[in-house]
């Protein structure tokens, strides 16, 4: 108990100060408590929230809309593009002067 005044133990560190420490044992020299870190960067700063990000995931309007543009309409558009442009034009063995339309 001595060093203690209120006999209760020390609080134990986090699991992402453990992590840094682990990961980055020269990020005290970097990372000073005084400063304001940017809150845009920090998520990529801490292993644990970039590692388990899935886990933070939630569906919105935003995210299913752009889950569907880019997973359905986008391929379904390059589909039908190339579905109806199909085999008219050939652009092998055209000479000067020849169109390359086949249809």
């Amino acid at each position: 108990m001595a060093g203690h005044s209120n006999g209760k133990d020390p609080p134990a560190p986090s699991k992402s100060a453990m992590v840094l420490d682990l990961l980055y044992p020269l990020a005290d020299l970097f990372l000073d408590e005084a400063l304001a870190m940017d809150p845009a960067l920090v998520k990529y700063q801490m292993p644990d929230m970039f590692v388990n990000r899935h886990q933070y995931f939630r569906w919105t309007p935003r995210t299913a809309y752009l889950t569907f543009a880019y997973v359905v309409a986008f391929p379904a558009f390059i589909g039908y593009l190339a579905y109806t442009t199909d085999a008219k034009w050939d652009m092998r063995g055209k000479r000067r002067g020849d169109t390359i339309a086949e249809f």
